[in-house]
């Protein structure tokens, strides 16, 4: 499902807000409205123990006063059991679970990143990020937000005000779980967004 908010949604290539090198043909989202631009995507039931969740996250500025671009890993109750993300003003890429926000050390990328979510136990989880433009990672472990043992159901990426033009937009793409692996330069997307869900 989408939210537009004050903004919007497109398929285009992550060069566009400015970066290097590109995550491929992806999923763009745009807002300068002060609201959020969201979309949602369920998975294949629920993530089990020892599942591999991965995505590629593109993000331009994110300049607007309190704007934020990231995405969450939620459960049924809508609640963030994770969520990574850059917020406007700071230097470094946030992730925050059950311990609150942690610094991840990996300051802003326009050439973008690859977040890898292991889920290690029913409230527990490893994960790794990794900046494509340098290979610079950063692991970390921990527990997970929200009610106790509930599960991951779906993945809610997100552009909170970032800012007004193409350099302000993020991106999202080579979305991997359960076997499968989708990307948004996928031939059923060429009718947009909702044309090729679960295309991959």
């Amino acid at each position: 499902s989408i939210n537009d908010g004050n903004g919007g949604h497109f398929i285009g290539a992550s060069t566009g807000n400015g970066g290097s090198p590109s995550i491929g043909t992806a999923w763009g989202l745009w807002n300068n409205g002060g609201t959020t631009t969201e979309a949602s995507r369920p998975f294949n039931g629920s993530m089990a123990i020892g599942q591999t969740f991965t995505i590629d996250m593109d993000n331009g500025g994110v300049d607007n006063s309190g704007g934020a671009v990231g995405f969450g890993l939620r459960n049924a109750a809508n609640q963030n059991r994770l969520e990574f993300y850059f917020r406007q003003g700071q230097a470094n890429y946030k992730l925050s679970a059950g311990a609150g926000e942690v610094d991840t050390g990996l300051g802003w990328s326009q050439g973008g990143l690859r977040v890898a979510f292991t889920l290690t136990g029913a409230d527990s989880f490893a994960l790794t990020i990794t900046r494509l433009e340098n290979n610079q990672t950063a692991y970390f472990t921990g527990t997970l937000a929200g009610n106790a043992a509930s599960a991951i159901t779906y993945l809610r990426i997100f552009n909170y005000n970032a800012g007004s033009g193409g350099g302000r937009d993020a991106f999202f793409n080579n979305i991997a779980f359960d076997g499968r692996d989708d990307n948004a330069g996928n031939a059923p997307y060429a009718d947009g967004w909702q044309g090729g869900a679960d295309a991959g």
